[in-house]
């Protein structure tokens, strides 16, 4: 992949991290929000290593209500939100980019930062996935 997003894969994933020598999953949405698609995102405290903690706060947070959920019909466009799951509820989240077919850009616990493609989502786990485009404040 020759994009801007090269500079980020392999930026280390850090519990609370708020980057941009690391990051936890939100905190780099925010970054990459910001940096490269001009939308601030509030910050959000969640505990990274508190499964129960990090559903609710992907369910219950008002900044949900900015970001409207798409239809598998509609075609992604770069810095669409990605709510991913290895069950039923939403715990992971990352940016679309339509780059090399498309994919999911997101930081990773234990990982760091990828870029992957919809067939590796689906191999590393992540059989749940939502798509999200922002419709503002």
């Amino acid at each position: 992949m020759t994009h801007w997003a090269n500079a980020y894969i392999g930026t280390p994933w850090e519990k609370g991290a708020q980057g941009p020598d690391a990051f936890d999953c939100w905190a780099f949405v925010r970054f990459i929000s910001e940096r490269h698609f001009d939308r601030h995102l509030p910050f959000i405290e969640v505990d990274a290593d508190n499964l129960r903690v990090v559903i609710n706060s992907f369910e219950k947070n008002e900044e949900r209500g900015n970001w409207r959920r798409m239809t598998d019909e509609e075609p992604r466009e770069d810095g669409d939100g990605v709510l991913m799951a290895h069950a039923k509820y939403p715990s992971h989240v990352g940016l679309w980019l339509n780059v090399d077919n498309g994919g999911v850009l997101h930081c990773v616990k234990g990982t760091g930062v990828v870029f992957n493609d919809a067939a590796t989502l689906r191999r590393n786990g992540w059989g749940h996935v939502e798509y999200y485009r922002y419709i503002g404040e």
